[in-house]
């Protein structure tokens, strides 16, 4: 799974809980109150971390803008941890 294949709003969504300093673990407990699937949660969440760090480092990146809610998982959301990627 590449950070990019994440639906914009999740992407909004996991910039603005880093933003606010949510812990990692509160982050994926929401994802899964939402109806993310856990394997697919925690590679969302490392993935926008790294991108999150990267972007710190970058004072002109781009900037997500933010959401008030957590995106709900699409009904056909699903990960294929053999492969290690969203399907």
């Amino acid at each position: 799974m590449q950070y990019e294949s994440l639906a914009a709003d999740l992407k909004v969504w996991l910039q603005q809980s880093i933003d606010q300093g949510y812990d990692r673990a509160v982050i994926e407990k929401s994802m899964r109150a939402s109806g993310y699937q856990p394997k697919f949660a925690r590679r969302a969440i490392e993935l926008a971390l790294a991108r999150h760090e990267a972007a710190s480092n970058d004072t002109d990146g781009p900037r997500l803008e933010t959401a008030a809610t957590l995106p709900a998982a699409a009904a056909d959301e699903s990960f294929d941890d053999r492969a290690g990627i969203g399907t």
